[in-house]
């Protein structure tokens, strides 16, 4: 019995496993899933949700047509290699673009429809709202994974961080610590002294205090780990923040060297070298 449990598990452990494969079949049955429930509910929302019963036929011949055709077009807008845990606003507007495409299509399509065989027509609002319903959902569906990842898994299990300075160090940082899942560390707090700054966000990181108020955001935050990232401080602006970030009762305190180190050999962000560890002396 126990190595018949074990077989389904490991029989399960390796189905789990992503491959392309699984990821273009999961996608094509997610997306079949919108069109039908997209195409159904702009009928619903268009006639006070009620179906009416002389749509069912053309509800159906629509169906094949649009499924047929949104399927086609990502495919070939290349909308289902995409790498699920990293998509963006890039992959967003192709979904955007690949639905107007379609959109037009059927407008054009519906146009001559009602010409020709008009008992096979729909509204144009169905159209409509059917595209804004699929582009809705087959959004959501593709950017759930890092919404996941960004928001509520990497906080669970990483070291809340504060990040000293806003430049474009500490913008790059941030991205790398939040698009990163093999980092240990969690932004969740700025602070700058720049008073333009205040109340701002970067990269859905807020800038919550000036360096007056360090040690008062500190204990707020929970922090763990400060990062300081003022490239044109001085030695001494630099020897004033650390022991205070010490004496707030964070122990781990990295410096991010400037952008024009980022890409050297000595120092890589994929690695997390950026830091150069500051002693407790200094």
């Amino acid at each position: 019995m126990k190595a018949l449990i074990a077989q389904v598990q490991s029989w399960f452990e390796r189905f789990l496993q992503p491959s392309r494969l699984k990821r273009l079949f999961f996608f094509l049955f997610a997306d079949t899933t919108i069109i039908v429930s997209s195409l159904y509910a702009a009928f619903l929302l268009r006639f006070e949700f009620v179906f009416p019963a002389e749509y069912a036929a053309p509800f159906w011949a629509w169906l094949a047509a649009l499924a047929g055709l949104k399927i086609f077009v990502l495919l070939l807008c290349g909308l289902y290699n995409i790498n699920w845990r990293f998509v963006g606003i890039t992959e967003l507007k192709n979904i955007l673009k690949c639905l107007f495409s379609v959109t037009a299509l059927m407008a054009v399509g519906n146009a001559l429809v009602r010409k020709h065989l008009p008992q096979w027509d729909i509204p144009y609002s169905i159209v409509l709202i059917d595209s804004v319903l699929s582009f809705g959902m087959m959004a959501v569906l593709r950017i759930s994974k890092r919404l996941y990842f960004e928001f509520l898994a990497p906080n669970r299990r990483k070291k809340p961080t504060l990040i000293v300075g806003v430049n474009y160090g500490s913008e790059r940082v941030i991205r790398e610590l939040k698009h990163n899942p093999s980092q240990s560390l969690w932004p969740v707090a700025i602070v700058d002294d720049s008073k333009v700054r205040q109340q701002t966000w970067i990269d859905g990181i807020p800038v919550v205090s000036t360096l007056d108020r360090l040690e008062e955001a500190i204990g707020r935050r929970r922090i763990e780990t400060g990062l300081i990232s003022m490239p044109d401080a001085s030695r001494q602006e630099i020897q004033d923040v650390f022991p205070r970030i010490h004496r707030a009762g964070v122990s781990d305190v990295k410096i991010v060297p400037k952008v024009s180190q980022f890409d050297s050999q000595v120092v890589r962000t994929n690695s997390f070298r950026l830091f150069i560890r500051i002693c407790a002396r200094v």
